[in-house]
């Protein structure tokens, strides 16, 4: 991983991590819709 720390905040650094975290989340869910189907 790049250590974008240095130019970045840590509350944006936080705000990324629950952002992917969401995608992940989302994608897990959508493949899990698809295959129920």
């Amino acid at each position: 991983m790049i250590p974008l720390a240095y130019h970045v905040s840590p509350k944006e650094i936080m705000e990324w991590r629950i952002d992917d975290a969401l995608r992940r989340y989302y994608l897990a869910a959508a493949k899990l819709g698809i295959e129920k189907r």
